[in-house]
């Protein structure tokens, strides 16, 4: 039997649930009450990543949160006993398929990117506590993209940083 689940896992989960909540239209939030505007419906969400070529097109948008290997626990006071915190960072992976820009309209993956990276922002900006589960979460460090080199393709990728 497992022992208790890791604040990793629970906050992980936690993002992907939320993230799951992400639809094209208006969705209303009832914990805060807020109404949200999405551009895109995500068809999945996985905490189980494999690379862009190995989806099938009716599986995009794809949204994958993953671990990151670097989390740091450290003292929060200097009293004893010492108060510690917990710093982590999980990444988010955006996935799209765009249509063959043509001059009847069509959108690529660079502007379906954006986007998806918009509604991702905005979901997990909500609630930057996850319900409680940490006391505060943010991005941080640069966007990372394919740079519009996957066409018709395009992935995102954000690292996360969570304190609790």
């Amino acid at each position: 039997m497992l022992g208790p689940e890791p604040l990793y896992v629970t906050a992980m989960k936690a993002i992907a649930e939320r993230l799951a909540t992400i639809h094209a239209g208006t969705v209303v939030y009832s914990e805060p009450e807020l109404s949200v505007e999405y551009s895109t419906t995500p068809v999945t969400i996985t905490r189980s990543m494999l690379g862009i070529e190995q989806y099938r097109p009716e599986q995009l948008p794809l949204i994958g949160v993953v671990r990151s290997s670097w989390t740091d626990v450290k003292p929060l006071t200097h009293d004893a006993p010492a108060v510690y915190g917990h710093e982590f960072i999980v990444r988010i992976v955006g996935y799209v398929l765009g249509d063959h820009e043509t001059v009847n309209g069509g959108v690529i993956a660079t502007d379906r990117l954006a986007m998806l990276y918009d509604d991702i922002r905005t979901a997990l900006t909500i609630d930057r506590s996850l319900g409680g589960i940490v006391e505060d979460s943010q991005p941080t460090g640069a966007v990372e993209t394919d740079d519009g080199l996957l066409e018709p393709y395009g992935m995102f990728e954000q690292a996360w940083l969570l304190r609790a």
